[in-house]
């Protein structure tokens, strides 16, 4: 048989065994899917071992993960970092797997911070940069334009004024431009939200454009679909610098992918409709677990935890 040693086909090998097990997990196989499964296994080893891993989904995190297979597979294939460690535990490895960072930004990236740090930057404009945790940028500074690119995470933008080079920070399929002012930019999934706290920006995004000022939002989607503008409640503009994450009538799918942020590992919550449930509340960034046990008993939430890699809630 042959030997299988690169981490990619080790990665596409616990991916095909953990779509076995969730797709068969609770169902009666066909006898086609059983001829593919038998041909699957026979192919190599290795994909019997991770089978047989895969197969050891255990107690409550097991049946979490498994109430919605497609939401799961999604979710572990498009988390930003960690995806490798989440794979392992889920085909059944409980040792903590190393940080596996999605290399494909970061390489791309010029400043980065790690999970729950915030570090700010002082550009080369003299312009302020404040990035929240799980960030990545790419900042492109010449002596005719100002351009940043928000590859992932969220990022407050105190830009100094100079009329002759706008600033611009494009994020998504958008385009978010000032000449000087305060405002935030976040990428939560396939959404870019624009938050203004101080003078003027100009979104432009698919076919639109709006202009914001202090106190508006607005967020648009990744094919360029803009949303409506909104008024944000006084002291939830940009509470994230201040350790704290506020928010208000908000899916708890997007909350959960804020505190992602600062948590090691992964969230997944693994159906859709207690992603789409509405929630509000506060949370305090300074001890984000302790903080996450206490959301999650107020909104009455199941979570388990899969070591320092993955939160399943549920």
């Amino acid at each position: 048989m042959t030997s299988i040693e690169n981490p990619e086909q080790l990665k596409r090998i616990r991916e095909q065994a953990i779509d076995w097990v969730l797709t068969l997990d609770g169902n009666e196989p066909t006898p086609a899917e059983l001829d593919q499964l038998e041909n699957w296994l026979a192919e190599s080893s290795r994909h019997a071992t991770a089978f047989a891993q895969a197969r050891q989904l255990y107690g409550e995190a097991g049946a979490a993960l498994t109430i919605d297979p497609d939401r799961t597979k999604k979710r572990i294939r498009t988390k930003s970092s960690g995806g490798l460690a989440i794979l392992s535990v889920v085909a059944g490895f409980l040792i903590a797997a190393p940080f596996v960072p999605d290399w494909l930004v970061y390489l791309q990236a010029d400043l980065i911070s790690k999970t729950n740090h915030m570090p700010s930057h002082t550009l080369a404009d003299g312009s302020l940069l404040h990035m929240n945790g799980d960030t990545a940028l790419v900042e492109n500074f010449t002596k005719s334009e100002r351009e940043m690119t928000l590859l992932q995470g969220e990022a407050f933008f105190n830009v100094e004024s100079d009329k002759s080079k706008p600033f611009v920070v494009h994020s998504g399929k958008g385009r978010i431009e000032v000449l000087g002012t305060g405002f935030n930019v976040n990428r939560v999934g396939e959404r870019t939200e624009v938050t203004v706290t101080e003078s003027v920006v100009r979104v432009s995004a698919g076919e639109t454009d709006v202009t914001l000022t202090e106190g508006m939002r607005v967020s648009y989607d990744d094919a360029g679909n803009m949303g409506q503008v909104e008024i944000v409640p006084e002291g939830t503009e940009v509470p994230w610098r201040s350790g704290l994450l506020i928010f208000e009538d908000r899916k708890l799918s997007w909350v959960m992918e804020e505190i992602d942020r600062h948590l090691p590992g992964t969230v997944i919550v693994t159906t859709q409709k207690t992603a789409d449930r509405v929630v509000s509340g506060s949370f305090d960034l300074s001890d984000p677990e302790q903080a996450l046990t206490g959301f999650a008993e107020a909104f009455g939430l199941n979570m388990y935890r899969l070591g320092p890699v993955a939160t399943v809630v549920y």
